[in-house]
């Protein structure tokens, strides 16, 4: 499922709905503490994402940690060549891109943590200017007892988007957008999300970074399990807007292989194009 967001982020414009579609992949541990410090797995982990129009290629160092990852894409060809991975003790504090041809890799963004380790500010860096590069955006990120609660998206210094999560155990079952018009916070649409009992795949990624990369902010993904249906509603009044149903298939080592994602928009029933995303998995050299 995918959640309005703002489009000022360069990489997140240029990673399309592949990241979108399995941010699911994605999970944190099942400890309140958010965004862990990540060890190498020690079975398989995702090699490829690819579907009709898009493919994406993990890499993995001799620890089997991820350093790199590489998106082609019909839909967007001009998208970064490859991006860096970044990590600090464990954490994802940067992401570099080698951008259109680039020959020297440029930042994209960067992860800032609380002391108890939890993430508190993602800061993305555009061009001001032919030769200048500055952050000119960021994301906020507040706790409550151990669990993201709000997240707030500012731009040019000014709050614009503000997402509020209610949890049921290790997953998020609401999400609550709103805008800010004139400072004043205006409620927009609630995503109510239920799931399935199976845990959620891709732990070998460290802490958030599937949520990272993704094109628009899947709070799914931060849970557990492998989220089934999401239904997203007006507000005020609660009236349907939209409903998204996830269907998987499995190897016979119990692991997705396949996924597929059918989204319907409400009340007049349109059904848009589902295109499944199929997954390789590799062990870690």
């Amino acid at each position: 499922m995918q959640f309005v967001a703002g489009n000022r982020i360069s990489m997140k414009k240029l990673i399309p709905c592949l990241l979108g579609c399995v941010c699911l992949l994605a999970a944190c541990s099942k400890k309140d503490q958010p965004a862990p410090e990540e060890k190498p797995a020690a079975g398989l982990v995702v090699s490829r994402l690819f579907s009709k129009t898009d493919t994406t290629d993990f890499m993995y160092d001799a620890e089997g940690m991820l350093k790199k990852f590489r998106h082609r894409s019909l839909l967007l060809p001009m998208g970064p060549d490859s991006t860096q991975v970044v990590l600090t003790g464990g954490r994802v504090t940067a992401l570099n891109i080698w951008a259109m041809g680039e020959l020297e890799v440029r930042s994209d963004r960067s992860f800032q943590y609380n002391t108890d380790g939890s993430l508190a500010r993602i800061s993305y860096y555009n061009m001001v200017s032919e030769t200048e590069l500055a952050i000119t955006d960021y994301d906020s990120l507040v706790y409550k007892q151990g669990k993201l609660a709000e997240y707030y998206i500012v731009n040019g210094g000014q709050r614009n988007e503000l997402y509020r999560l209610t949890w049921e155990k290790d997953n998020v079952a609401r999400v609550d957008y709103a805008v800010f018009i004139n400072g004043e916070e205006v409620p927009y649409h609630r995503t109510n999300i239920t799931y399935n009992d199976k845990p959620a795949l891709g732990r070998s990624f460290p802490g958030w970074f599937l949520f990272f990369t993704a094109p628009a902010r899947d709070f799914a993904n931060l849970g557990a399990n492998e989220p089934v249906k999401a239904e997203m509603f007006s507000l005020p009044g609660e009236e349907a807007m939209e409903r998204s149903t996830y269907e998987y298939t499995y190897n016979e080592k119990g692991h997705a292989e396949k996924i597929a994602k059918r989204v319907v928009t409400l009340p007049d029933g349109t059904e848009q194009e589902t295109v499944p995303v199929q997954i390789e998995y590799t062990s870690p050299q």
